[in-house]
């Protein structure tokens, strides 16, 4: 688990060090163009590697102590892959010489269509069948790394767009080379000519059919925005995309961390401990996430100049948009993944993708004529609310969260003095020193705020602070 958590987070990291560069030193366009052309190869990846990572690690995993069985099914489930990326190679080849809009975006679209075959290649589901996740994280923050280094070297100018998406995907291929060399010698394995398809589709396909959910739900804004729009549309929206799922990111990932322990008191009939269990995570993600939703809105314009310049200050209405998703999303999350999943409810979860991803393409396809990135950014917020609202629906009886509304009764009236520091402060001008004056004196306010008012949620927070210094001692 730690290890997952440090590969998690150097996935957020990294890009906050990448990302300002590359937004100050490309055009809206370029990163646009970029972007673009990523989603649309994201498709096409996702059809070559249809959910076979996620069933070859469940399924191998009960059989890893048994190596010729093993050695079976990893070259039957390496046939399949590769069988579905000569598919998809030559739908993609025939979509690029068929669909007018792609003409354009033929270089960066040839390019990032190298990830596909060697993503196919790097079995990287072998290392989380052995459940060798030190390997992962090494070799993630090493590529990581390495790609930082070739950004500053390769991506000098405007224009620059074929060099980032090189540097892109060099990381990408050269992280799954290393893949395939260690993969082999944990056990050798080859293409089979017998698929075994009867036993293996059925499941891969329902695995798939999530993935392909959640993919058109996270991915279609960016999608349907460069076809109906423009690259300059796309640029925009990149940035208020990348802040947004940083924080998204950082939040969901503390929920990730409880599931285990709240299946354990489920499967063992403790129904009291996970009500207290799930109440004090549910106030701990409200007192975290109000102030960070509240704080960005408040420095939208700041935030932006500081990972990208102004030439990016059409991104602010999205951006605002996408920060009032964000609580939402949080909470459907915790639902989804901190109820409903310990209960075993996969297929409500299911319902409610598929449901969001349906509003989020079908709004988009409405709405993005009219309002470009912030159409895209409102069918975000709607689609989450959507997702909250499915799950919360079937959840709600698993769920007995008493003291909940003085919770958020306590966040709001924090949230209101972190405004009132922001308006006060606003009248500094010197760049630096005012984002750091709203942080520090706003984060105080707050928390004297809902200390005062003993939530439970800085109480716990405060508790489990002192607690991990007197542990380091």
């Amino acid at each position: 688990m730690a290890l997952n958590a440090v590969k998690s987070l150097m996935g957020i990291v990294f890009p906050l060090i990448s990302f300002p560069y590359v937004a100050k030193t490309l055009s809206v366009t370029d990163l646009g163009q970029y972007n673009f052309a990523s989603s649309v190869i994201g498709y096409f990846a996702l059809f070559a590697q249809l959910g076979i990572s996620s069933y070859a690690v469940r399924e191998g995993a009960g059989i890893r102590d048994n190596q010729e069985k093993l050695k079976k099914f990893c070259g039957e489930i390496l046939s399949i892959n590769m069988l579905a990326t000569a598919i998809v190679y030559v739908v993609f080849f025939m979509c690029l010489l068929t669909v007018p809009k792609f003409h354009g975006y033929t270089a960066l679209l040839l390019t990032f269509s190298v990830q596909i075959i060697f993503t196919t290649i790097g079995t990287e589901w072998i290392f989380g069948i052995y459940e060798d996740y030190l390997f992962l994280t090494i070799r993630s923050i090493v590529v990581q790394m390495l790609s930082i280094v070739l950004l500053f070297v390769f991506v000098r100018k405007q224009g620059d767009v074929i060099p980032y998406a090189v540097v892109t995907v060099t990381a990408n291929v050269g992280a799954n080379v290393v893949n395939c060399v260690c993969a082999q010698k944990k056990i050798r394995f080859g293409l089979r000519k017998s698929l075994n398809l009867r036993h293996h589709l059925k499941p891969i396909l329902i695995i798939f059919s999530t993935a392909l959910a959640c993919t058109i739900y996270v991915n279609s804004d960016v999608t349907v925005l460069g076809f109906i729009c423009s690259d300059y549309n796309v640029g925009l929206y990149s940035v208020s995309t990348k802040i947004y799922t940083v924080l998204k990111t950082v939040a969901t990932s503390t929920l990730m961390v409880a599931i285990p322990r709240l299946s354990y008191y489920i499967a063992n009939n403790m129904q009291s401990e996970y009500n207290k269990q799930l109440k004090t995570i549910l106030q701990t993600v409200i007192v975290l996430i109000a102030p960070v939703t509240v704080g960005v809105i408040m420095l939208r314009r700041e935030v932006i100049l500081l990972l990208a310049d102004e030439s990016y200050m059409g991104a602010i209405e999205s951006l605002v948009i996408l920060c009032a998703a964000l609580p939402v999303c949080v909470l459907a999350t915790f639902v989804g993944q901190c109820t409903l999943m310990p209960f075993k409810e996969e297929k409500v979860i299911f319902k409610a993708t598929i449901i969001s991803a349906a509003v989020n393409l079908v709004l988009n396809l409405i709405l993005i004529p009219f309002f470009a990135q912030n159409a895209a950014a409102f069918t975000t917020l709607l689609a989450e609310g959507t997702a909250l609202i499915i799950q919360a629906y079937y959840a709600r009886k698993y769920m007995k969260l008493s003291g909940i509304f003085k919770t958020i009764r306590n966040t709001a009236l924090g949230s209101i003095a972190i405004v009132v520091c922001c308006v006060l402060l606003s009248g500094v001008h010197l760049f630096t020193v005012r984002i750091l004056a709203d942080i520090v004196i706003s984060a105080i306010t707050y928390l004297v705020i809902l200390t005062l008012l003993k939530e439970e949620g800085i109480v716990f927070l405060l508790r489990w602070t002192r607690q991990r210094k007197s542990e380091e001692k």
